[in-house]
């Protein structure tokens, strides 16, 4: 058993940020577990999720999960979407808005699993269910493809990234309407606070 361990500070607006400390504990065959704890600091912003980012393999194209499903949903959403085990690709689990925008979120996720055409991959779980995103963009991608509030309209041609652009997330704030009306209820926005978890990763198909 090895242990890595690291801290970092993650800097935003009006000297707002997070502490946010990683360890790492690898097993021989088993794969690991990183047991993350942040803590924020100053004036921070109403958050739309926490979690962790990742950008993997280009082979990682195939997806199976129990969660809710099939289609995207979130945690003021998802009344429909019923829990159980389901199958799909990256590129399939993006949803082609006219507008492009943040999409293809599942909840209420046991486990996760990316894998190869040959079977090999890897699944993710944590120690309560996550709020899973796996797409062929960015946060950054999607957000910067249209026009911003004041700005003459314009959409900028999405680009499919090879990478698996994978989000993990252990909380979440609710859609509301806030496109077109009311913002989410107060039980659907999450606290900013200290926060820990840990999350699991088993390669299989070796």
């Amino acid at each position: 058993v090895r242990t890595v361990s690291v801290v970092r500070r993650v800097l935003g607006t009006k000297s707002c940020g997070f502490t946010h400390r990683e360890d790492w504990v690898f097993r021989p065959g088993q794969g690991c577990e990183v047991t993350n704890a942040i803590a924020p600091f100053g004036p921070m912003p109403e958050l739309p999720r926490l979690g962790l980012s990742w950008v993997l393999d280009t082979a990682l194209e195939n997806v199976v999960y129990y969660g809710r499903g099939p289609g995207e949903n979130y945690v003021d959403r998802c009344t429909g979407s019923f829990i159980g085990r389901y199958s799909s690709t990256v590129t399939d689990m993006y949803e082609q808005y006219v507008r492009p925008q943040d999409n293809g979120y599942r909840s209420d996720v046991r486990w996760f699993e990316l894998k190869d055409t040959d079977g090999h991959g890897v699944r993710f779980s944590a120690d309560f269910p996550m709020f899973v995103q796996a797409l062929h963009f960015t946060t950054e991608d999607l957000e910067f493809a249209r026009h911003r509030a004041g700005q003459q309209r314009f959409r900028t041609p999405l680009v499919p990234r090879r990478e698996v652009c994978l989000n993990l997330d252990v909380r979440q704030l609710g859609l509301g309407g806030c496109s077109c009306g009311p913002r989410p209820m107060d039980k659907y926005i999450f606290p900013i606070e200290k926060t820990s978890w840990t999350l699991r990763l088993e390669p299989f198909g070796r």
